[in-house]
């Protein structure tokens, strides 16, 4: 096991409030970004230290990895569809935490990406996340892993919660498109234990990584399963991907973080093309398949 202080971006979000726990339970000490000392206080009372700024705030970041030998960076804008804001704080941000591990000495990062990022289409996130990760690029002495995850199923995730209520109460659920193209949903257990794999493994993880399901499902055939499990009964309502794209679009202009940014629709309107048998033989990561993880969340009735 990698023992050590380690840092933390994106702490208080959906996978990091899982992180830190998981972290601190095997002996890791955390010191964990935050903005808001309010949004911080599920963590702090787990046993972090917690920093208050931002990844636009340098003075912050050289705080956070005081005496941290790595850094595992989750913090970004994932709900907008403004390029600007997705640069600025993606982008300038990943940028500013290198520069701040060149000043404090911190030579390993782990650095949570996205699928979207390798996608054919993609808009303002997708293209920042891949941007993100080229600031990782070309540092001396310095090793980072770049995770790019599909989507990640479990309770505390905005989109995912949102998601679970609709196809649980409603019989008719709109999607963009016609509802066939393949998703690999990884749940978030899984990818917590991978992240803690990832930081083990030390060198020989300079790379970048797909990280999904092991299987692929239809959009269609999510919300069926979905709502299943839930003792609902529902079926896609297909929205044309022009009209999904422009509404999301339309958010994003009236809404700094809307419900859904354009990226995400485009998730749903291509299949996930991912290969997670580099990950799964480097690392030994076998992660559950998806009904097996729904059964875990909402109980054994899928």
């Amino acid at each position: 096991m990698l023992e050590g202080k380690i840092a933390v971006t994106g702490a208080t979000g959906f996978v990091g409030t899982a992180l830190v726990p998981a972290l601190l339970k095997r002996g890791n000490p955390v010191r964990a970004l935050a903005r808001e000392a309010a949004r911080a206080q599920q963590i702090e009372r787990a046993g972090a230290s917690v920093v208050l700024g931002d990844l636009l705030n340098p003075p912050s970041l050289e705080e956070l990895l005081d005496g941290c030998i790595a850094v595992i960076h989750m913090g970004a804008v994932a709900d907008s569809s403004d390029p600007k804001l997705n640069h600025d704080v993606n982008v300038v941000g990943s940028r500013n935490l290198v520069a701040a591990c060149k000043t404090k000495g911190v030579g390993r990062a782990v650095n949570i990406s996205s699928t979207c990022a390798g996608r054919t289409l993609r808009d303002a996130y997708g293209q920042s996340k891949l941007d993100a990760e080229r600031e990782f690029v070309g540092i001396p002495d310095f090793i980072t892993t770049h995770l790019r995850p599909t989507m990640i199923y479990g309770h505390g995730s905005k989109e995912f919660d949102l998601f679970a209520r609709v196809t649980g109460s409603l019989p008719r659920v709109p999607i963009p498109g016609d509802g066939s193209a393949k998703l690999r949903p990884v749940f978030l257990d899984d990818f917590i234990d991978l992240m803690l794999r990832v930081l083990d493994a030390g060198p020989t993880t300079d790379q970048t990584f797909d990280v999904a399901g092991p299987e692929s499902v239809s959009v269609s055939e999510f919300i069926e399963l979905l709502a299943r499990v839930q003792g609902n009964r529902a079926t896609a309502l297909r929205v044309p991907a022009a009209a999904a794209i422009a509404g999301a679009r339309l958010l994003g202009r009236l809404q700094r973080h809307p419900f859904i940014n354009v990226d995400q629709v485009m998730a749903f309107l291509q299949d996930t093309c991912v290969d997670i048998q580099p990950v799964r033989s480097q690392l030994l990561w076998d992660p559950r398949p998806l009904e097996e993880g729904l059964a875990e969340l909402f109980g054994d009735t899928v």
